[in-house]
């Protein structure tokens, strides 16, 4: 979670982590997709009204876990954001 944080700014964070964890090239043996490690981070942007809107830690988790399924549906090793509009 990363409070204070603006969602561009959130998805500049998730990809530095995305990329420093592809940049440590660690082997993925038995992977008939990739050679090494890599992540996809999924997030969402949530304002404080919107936080009081949905209610509950697991309404706004379950924004993040989607957005997660795209980025593994596009392909791996990315970073998604979550919004009600898609």
């Amino acid at each position: 979670m990363l409070r204070e944080t603006a969602g561009a700014d959130t998805e500049l964070v998730a990809d530095r982590i995305r990329t420093k964890i592809a940049a440590l090239k660690i082997p993925h043996p038995g992977s008939p997709s990739a050679e090494f490690v890599t992540v996809s981070l999924g997030y969402t942007h949530v304002s404080s009204r919107q936080a009081a809107f949905l209610g509950t830690w697991e309404q706004i988790v379950e924004r993040a876990d989607r957005a997660l399924y795209l980025a593994k549906e596009n392909g791996r090793n990315c970073v998604v954001g979550w919004s009600e509009s898609e």
